[in-house]
């Protein structure tokens, strides 16, 4: 068992899956208005794979549809 997923190919199936999830979220694209004289937020790799956020992502707490 790879961490999870029962095989290589079910773990590389979820991951194209949640990028594509984040994909759909404008907050999460830079897709929204900026506020207060500054860029919209863009999730960064580094930001999408803290635990808190990756949890928040899966949650869909960043989509509004």
């Amino acid at each position: 068992m790879l961490k999870g997923w029962a095989t290589q190919g079910d773990g590389l199936a979820y991951l194209r899956k949640f990028f594509a999830y984040i994909g759909k979220s404008k907050f999460l694209t830079g897709h929204t208005t900026a506020t207060k004289g500054r860029p919209a937020f863009q999730a960064e790799l580094g930001w999408v794979c803290i635990e808190a956020n990756w949890a928040k992502i899966h949650e869909g707490k960043y989509h509004e549809e």
